[in-house]
């Protein structure tokens, strides 16, 4: 009987041994089909693109709605769609009014789409993947009124060229769409500005209050510059480790829907007039694919229209309805981006054609080249000397190597004794009787200065 006993405990414990491995096996496939997919928490969550372009638009235009989730993982590994779906990462757009069916959320973490606008709307981009929900990001798209001009305020922003202030230009056509013209612009700052368009190819200077007609047509990049800037950059500090940006300033710029733009049929009470129907929010379905007019639509622009010497940017664009795209004169896909790294200023030129027109869209990329430090000058010498009881005169010559200096300066025995123009190759020094003396001269110019190489004179007694 005792023996039984033994044997009975024994199994009990075999049995709870075996129980208490099994759980731990389970929990660790859990840990594996949950685990699989999560991703470091200590990086937040970001959308690669949510964008809505563009923003001001007239009754009836295209605009085109890109998302991109910043993570998607293709390896989820869990027999529950509901786990996949979270562990992936969803995409829910809504908009304000309704102008589509929102993507179905169990696989759109990236899309492109285009829907008409018939009224100023509003879009919300909101995503959660992995547990994670993503920031709320939110777009505005603007309705120009078909019949009359609209004024809005372009800020033209404060921007640092290497050490020199300046103020980014506004592709204005990036941000309008394919029938939307300026109608004049207006400068109600304080102070003079030069504006010009890129799409125009002309300037106008606006006094304070001024407004003008010259640039009126298709918008174009603006650029736009006060004039007499002295009292706008007073307190600017563009120096590599400052890098503090002059102010921005607005412009008001009046836009116009054109003849021909579907907001023209709905001033006539045409049945176009009508709100639409929804769209089926389909993802990735090409932008072109079920056109509802012949004309040639454009959407052309840049990340980035400032560069300094070596930076890149993308050029990004989207054309509906053409038969042939070219950028540069060589041809690309309807729907692209492209980086370019311009080593100078340059105006890319994209031209879209039909059957029946052919239409023409420039982005230009402004490239500043950075100040650097001149060279310094080479083979410092004594040239002369003159050592009597009425003169001690001492020449200096060196050979000037810098090519962007704004002067030279003289030092002995390490004092300045004397600034110099640029392209200064010698100079004549009266020190008082003794030495012997060190000199030294260094270019310079608003980036810094130069080395300075030094020469030693042996003095005069007499």
């Amino acid at each position: 009987m005792k023996n039984q006993n033994l044997v009975n405990q024994g199994r009990r414990i075999a049995a709870r041994i075996t129980s208490f491995h099994i759980a731990l096996l389970l929990m660790a496939l859990g840990g594996v089909f949950i685990g699989a997919c999560r991703f470091d928490t200590s990086i937040p969550p970001r959308w690669v693109k949510s964008e809505v372009r563009p923003q001001f638009v007239c009754p009836g235009d295209f605009v085109t709605v890109d998302w991109e989730m910043g993570v998607a993982s293709e390896s989820c590994l869990s027999p529950s769609d509901d786990v996949v779906r979270e562990c992936r990462g969803f995409a829910t757009i809504s908009s304000s009014p309704d102008v589509f069916v929102p993507p179905a959320p169990s696989e759109d973490h990236t899309g492109i789409e285009v829907v008409t606008i018939s009224s100023a709307t509003t879009f919300t981009f909101n995503g959660r993947q992995d547990g994670r929900d993503w920031p709320t990001e939110v777009r505005t798209v603007d309705l120009l009124a078909a019949d009359a001009i609209t004024t809005i305020a372009v800020l033209f922003e404060g921007v640092c060229s290497g050490s020199s202030p300046g103020w980014a230009p506004v592709d204005m056509g990036g941000q309008t769409s394919e029938f939307v013209q300026v109608d004049g612009i207006c400068n109600m700052n304080s102070f003079p500005v030069i504006v010009n368009s890129s799409a125009l190819g002309r300037g106008a200077t606006l006094e304070p209050g001024a407004c003008t007609n010259d640039l009126d047509g298709k918008p174009g990049t603006l650029s736009a510059f006060p004039s007499g800037i002295s009292p706008l950059i007073a307190d600017v500090d563009c120096s590599p480790t400052r890098a503090i940006p002059p102010a921005g300033f607005e412009l008001e710029v009046g836009l116009r829907c054109s003849t021909g733009s579907a907001s023209m049929e709905v001033v006539s009470g045409t049945p176009e007039a009508t709100e639409e129907e929804p769209v089926t929010f389909v993802t990735n379905t090409p932008p072109h694919a079920t056109p509802t007019s012949e004309l040639i639509s454009v959407n052309f622009n840049a990340d980035t229209y400032s560069l300094i010497a070596g930076e890149c940017t993308r050029l990004r664009w989207e054309v509906i309805n053409a038969e042939a795209v070219t950028l540069d004169g060589v041809t690309v896909p309807v729907l692209e981006a492209e980086q370019v790294c311009p080593p100078a200023t340059k105006t890319y030129k994209m031209v879209a054609s039909n059957s029946s027109e052919e239409v023409e869209r420039f982005v230009t990329i402004e490239v500043s080249v950075p100040v650097v430090p001149p060279k310094a000058p080479a083979q410092l010498n004594i040239v002369n000397q003159v050592c009597t009881g009425q003169t001690y005169a001492v020449t200096l010559g060196w050979i000037d190597a810098a090519d962007n200096e704004d002067g030279y300066r003289v030092y002995r025995d390490g004092a300045l004794i004397a600034t110099l123009s640029p392209n200064a190759k010698s100079f004549t020094d009266n020190p008082p009787y003794g030495g012997p003396y060190t000199y030294g001269v260094e270019a310079f110019n608003s980036a810094g200065s130069s080395s300075r190489p030094t020469v030693q004179e042996a003095g005069c007694i007499t």
